[in-house]
């Protein structure tokens, strides 16, 4: 009957121990889905994307910016227009930093924190692991290709790939 018992209550607490694992892990996400909603209701932002200053950040709510996106807005801002879509993995980057200068002066030394945004117009769909560096305008109904680097401006109807990404086709519209 000991043992039976102790079998029985091990099992009790595994089933309580699991139950508040999840719990816990469910009512993080609700608390953290809850807040995204109440201070940054302008964003459409699916969890697990990393941005590090939200009022740098402008997204639509058409917008679609799916998992595991890296959004470095230290110095300039990021703006996404209507009706953009990106896969997963990308990274939006704004950061510069001057590489002659040396030691204390590294930290001590500002970027510039206007006039190199990124821009994103409608209709632009962005691959998984692209990169887009600053500074940069990409225009409606771009298509930014798979594993590209991004390093000037897009013109508008086209399909850029390779580091840095250059035009492969003129899409007819």
């Amino acid at each position: 009957i000991f043992l039976f018992d102790f079998f029985i209550t091990v099992s009790f607490w595994n089933t309580i121990h699991t139950s508040i694992i999840l719990l816990n892990k469910y009512l993080f996400r609700f608390i953290a889905n809850f807040i995204n909603k109440i201070l940054y209701a302008n964003y459409h932002i699916v969890w697990g994307n990393w941005i590090n200053r939200y009022k740098r950040v402008k997204i639509s709510k058409k917008a679609q910016l799916w998992g595991n996106a890296l959004l470095n807005v230290n110095s300039w801002d990021i703006i996404i227009k209507d009706y953009v879509t990106f896969g997963q993995n990308i990274s939006l980057l704004t950061w510069t930093h001057d590489y002659t200068v040396f030691n204390k002066e590294r930290i001590l030394k500002k970027a510039p924190i206007k006039g190199n945004d990124i821009i994103i117009e409608q209709w632009v769909r962005v691959a998984s692991n692209a990169t887009i560096l600053w500074p940069c305008h990409i225009w409606e109904n771009a298509v930014i290709a798979s594993w590209s680097v991004v390093t000037k401006d897009v013109p508008p109807y086209v399909i850029v790939w390779w580091v840095p990404a250059k035009i492969i086709k003129k899409l007819e519209h």
